[in-house]
């Protein structure tokens, strides 16, 4: 029975093998999203990591000694300058500035009366220089007359002299009474503490009724931030550039100078703010091989607080056009950058590119040297989406107009429409790019 099963199989075998085998299908070509590059005016720039420092800080203290009376203010309030802060008890500077006053009515009285002594004094001696004369050249005057009239005209000068004298100390006693006014008016204006300029104030550090030394204990900190300092260190290569590129004009970071520094905050890829540099450090730290620069960022919105790091661009170098595509369109083939372009036959085209500046979500492309099929142009068709399912030479399917479609840096197609308008310049990784 087996061997007649075994039998019938095999008389079957050849007419299966010739059945006609089903057509082999080739994969349907890759759907691909493309674009046409953006060319724009583009700057070379450095990015570094910065810190915003107040522009003033200060430190306020009471110039008198006495008891906290009153705060003017509300921890962190912005106040003005002139605006009263803190009150101390005035109780004793009041009684100084009375008793100094009375002492200066006191020594207006004094020279009154040295005034009145000095008239008494020049009278009695005009009196006695008459009475002197007269006897001198009196023929019947004895020797005692003689010698008397002249004692009394020595005496009479002395006088003068000594009333004199003490008009001029009454005099000074009236400067010095004055002073002590001033002095005592002073420390009256001084129990009450003002903002000795607009700004923003912390916390009060001692509570009513707390004893405040002169000069020594801190009542509250105010913050000046608007400008704004914003610090950031420069590398030693980054350093050397910058000042090969103002010894040959081409950057100006001299006090007043026309170069300005964008600053991001860091919650943003935008450099919203801008300010000019305003300081160079006079030599690198040998610690840390940098140079530490700063620039004064006008902060009237109070976006950037004391402390805060930020992103700080430096711009270099003169506008020159640029070719740009979108971060997504370019491929790394063993640690070489490319991108994929369109033909007229919609096949992949392999093109090196050398990466240059980032500028929002676009990079700037150039050709590498040495090979002239590399780099791209503003009127090809640069893949963005569906890379990683391309090969060279390879056909894709367009999901868009084909060639032929808009170019001068919009879009051929995007699944969502437009792309959005590329955003001022962004480095991905906050260092520096330039040199790329």
């Amino acid at each position: 029975m087996r061997t007649r099963l075994l039998l019938i199989a095999l008389a079957a075998l050849p007419a299966a093998c010739s059945r006609p085998q089903p057509p082999v299908t080739p994969p349907a070509p890759p759907v691909v999203v493309v674009t046409t590059p953006t060319v724009r005016e583009v700057v070379e720039y450095l990015d570094f990591t910065g810190r915003a420092r107040a522009s003033d800080v200060t430190d306020l203290k009471a110039r008198v000694t006495g008891y906290l009376t009153a705060i003017h203010f509300r921890d962190g309030d912005r106040v003005t300058a002139g605006q009263p802060l803190f009150d101390l008890d005035p109780g004793l500077y009041a009684t100084e500035l009375a008793r100094a006053e009375a002492a200066v009515k006191q020594a207006g009285v004094a020279v009154k009366q040295a005034e009145a002594t000095v008239v008494q004094a020049k009278a009695k001696l005009s009196r006695v220089t008459k009475d002197y004369l007269r006897v001198k050249t009196l023929t019947t005057a004895s020797q005692s007359e003689r010698d008397q009239t002249e004692g009394d005209y020595e005496e009479a000068k002395a006088g003068v002299q000594v009333a004199e004298a003490a008009e001029q100390v009454a005099v000074a006693g009236v400067q010095v009474t004055e002073r002590q006014l001033a002095q005592a008016k002073k420390n009256m204006e001084y129990t009450r503490i003002v903002a000795p300029k607009a700004g923003r104030i912390g916390r009060h550090m001692l509570d009513i009724g707390g004893l405040v030394k002169a000069d020594d204990t801190l009542l509250a900190t105010l913050v000046v931030a608007d400008p704004i300092w914003v610090f950031f260190d420069v590398d030693d290569r980054s350093d050397l550039r910058l000042r090969q590129l103002m010894a040959d004009g081409k950057l100006d970071l001299s006090p007043g100078g026309k170069s300005r520094v964008g600053v991001g905050l860091p919650d943003r890829d935008e450099f919203t703010l801008s300010g000019p540099v305003r300081f160079i450090d006079t030599q690198i730290n040998a610690g840390t091989g940098t140079t530490t620069l700063r620039a004064d960022v006008d902060n009237p919105k109070g976006l950037l607080t004391p402390g805060l790091f930020v992103r700080v661009r430096l711009p270099i170098g003169d506008p020159k056009p640029g070719v740009l595509v979108p971060e997504e369109a370019i491929g790394t083939d063993q640690g070489l950058k490319f991108v994929y372009t369109l033909n007229a036959k919609d096949e992949a085209v392999y093109r090196p590119v050398k990466p240059g500046l980032a500028y929002g979500h676009l990079r700037v492309v150039e050709p590498v040297p040495g090979k002239p099929d590399s780099g791209v142009s503003e009127s090809d068709r640069v893949i963005v989406e569906g890379l990683q399912r391309v090969r060279k030479g390879q056909k894709v399917t367009v999901k868009g107009p084909p060639a032929g479609g808009s170019a001068g840096g919009s879009p051929v197609v995007s699944k969502d429409g437009p792309p959005p308008k590329p955003a001022p310049p962004t480095s991905p990784d906050g260092h520096a790019t330039g040199g790329r």
